[in-house]
């Protein structure tokens, strides 16, 4: 038990002072020594410093099931790292980016009878409107603009107690009159991705790793009909498109071509009106010698543009499709063809 508390402590300690390898390599032959002996209690330790070290081996894939056990036994929170918080074992999970649905201890939420629309109005508006604090009037104004007197109040005093009984009476909070979503029990994709993409310190695969893991569609993409969603579902698009962008444009810059063009390929799902996107992915293209795929991407870009916004693609993605027009250069790497 001497030698577990030790390589634990001694993965604290390097994962203080970023240095992640030796910190995973500690970690790693302690979690496992752990597993071996079935030790399920940690005394005297930090609830933070635990919470950390389990952050850091399910980021990792360190010993997941034993870590997660032991997050469940100890009834530990989340750290507030997002990474971390993307793989934490969370009671309640709600995915809002695309599909929108509930999982509760990793079961979907399923309904018996009608699907309860109002209370998951509910839980809709209460991410889009910042999930935490939320003034109960701004939800009342979202829901019931057209009730008069105190029948929004009532309303949502009902609809919060039917949402309770469907997701958990403790997944909710409402003090001060706000409400607000205990991030200790429950985990918004939403809001999960955002926290990632917004940390101070760039962190580019941390970046893509979240996108690719949580990024499903539009938030509450089949919503369109709420105009609450909207702000919420355009700052996520654009914490998106400007973490692709950033990764493509790194990506071209060191000559990785192919990790360009794919992330340029995914971006333009998402927003297919951002021009950068075809214009990184022409240069690119035409870099490794697909000059037909780079004619045709161009010409993608001015139906899109000229459709959508009755505008040209700029003077440099027109330089780049020009240059497709022209002899194919050999792929990277390859000595040019001979006469």
């Amino acid at each position: 038990m001497l030698v577990w508390f030790a390589h634990l402590m001694t993965a604290r300690i390097a994962q203080t002072q970023g240095e992640l390898t030796p910190a995973r390599a500690a970690l790693s032959a302690g979690l496992g020594l752990g597993r071996e002996h079935g030790y399920l209690h940690f005394y005297f330790w930090p609830r933070d410093t635990l919470s950390n070290l389990f952050g850091l081996a399910l980021e990792h894939g360190i010993e997941t099931d034993y870590v997660r056990q032991l997050i469940a036994r100890n009834k530990m929170l989340p750290p507030p790292s997002g990474r971390a918080q993307i793989a934490w074992p969370w009671p309640i999970k709600v995915f809002t980016l695309g599909d929108f649905r509930i999982e509760i201890d990793g079961k979907p939420l399923a309904f018996t009878g009608k699907v309860q629309k109002a209370p998951l109005n509910l839980l809709k508006a209460l991410i889009a409107k910042g999930g935490e604090h939320v003034a109960e009037h701004v939800l009342e104004e979202a829901l019931w603009p057209d009730a008069e007197g105190d029948a929004a109040h009532q309303a949502l005093a009902t609809t919060l107690n039917r949402l309770r009984k469907l997701i958990g009476a403790d997944a909710i909070t409402r003090q001060g009159g706000s409400l607000s979503i205990n991030t200790s029990v429950a985990r918004c994709d939403a809001r999960a991705l955002l926290s990632v993409l917004g940390a101070p310190e760039e962190d580019s695969a941390a970046a893509l790793s979240a996108i690719q893991l949580l990024y499903r569609g539009r938030f509450l993409a089949q919503d369109e009909d709420h105009a609450w969603a909207i702000p919420l579902r355009d700052s996520v698009d654009k914490a998106v498109v400007s973490a692709l962008l950033g990764a493509a444009r790194r990506g071209a810059d060191a000559g990785r071509h192919a990790e360009a063009i794919a992330l340029c390929s995914r971006g333009i799902e998402i927003d297919a009106l951002c021009e950068p996107f075809y214009g990184i992915a022409i240069r690119s293209l035409v870099a490794t010698g697909r000059n037909a795929e780079a004619v045709r991407l161009y010409r993608q870009c001015q139906h899109e543009l000229s459709a959508r916004l009755r505008v040209a693609p700029s003077p440099a993605t027109h330089r780049a499709y020009l240059t497709a027009l022209g002899p194919a250069p050999a792929p990277t790497g390859m000595p040019p063809a001979q006469d």
